[in-house]
């Protein structure tokens, strides 16, 4: 299955206004099951929070930072990285998940940044590691 990463309608407008700080701010990665849906209206994590995974076997609610994030340009293009998301399952399976969401953990609101779709549940088993591989070029450029 193919992987769909959507940015939510306010991300541009979030990084333009400074409410999103894409060089300062803490990030966080969530897991989301099959029952949430992409809606890119939504601005808030609480608005979509009902579908994310809880804590339980070596993945924590409201997911991990993304670590050493990165905001740069070159020739034109800017782009957001970040090191790719682990979680070594511990004591059971994490998931299943079909979606990790980014959002902005330092904003008042916790507004939404990104929608990852994995085009499938997702499941590690006990001992294995979850891992979210983001793309060599980046998570996403303007």
């Amino acid at each position: 299955m193919a992987v769909t990463i959507s940015n939510y309608n306010k991300l541009i407008e979030y990084a333009g206004d400074n409410t999103m700080d894409l060089d300062a701010d803490t990030f966080k990665g969530e897991l989301y099951n099959s029952t949430h849906t992409f809606t890119a209206t939504h601005t808030q994590r609480s608005t979509i929070s009902a579908n994310a995974l809880g804590t339980g076997n070596g993945y924590t609610a409201l997911g991990q930072n993304l670590t050493t994030p990165t905001w740069v340009e070159a020739t034109g293009t800017v782009t957001f990285d970040a090191a790719d998301q682990v979680w070594t399952a511990s004591g059971g399976s994490i998931g299943p998940a079909r979606h990790m969401v980014i959002y902005d953990d330092t904003a008042t609101n916790d507004e939404l940044m990104l929608n990852i779709d994995f085009g499938q549940d997702e499941t590690a088993g006990d001992g294995t590691d979850f891992r979210v591989n983001f793309n060599a070029s980046g998570i996403f450029q303007i």
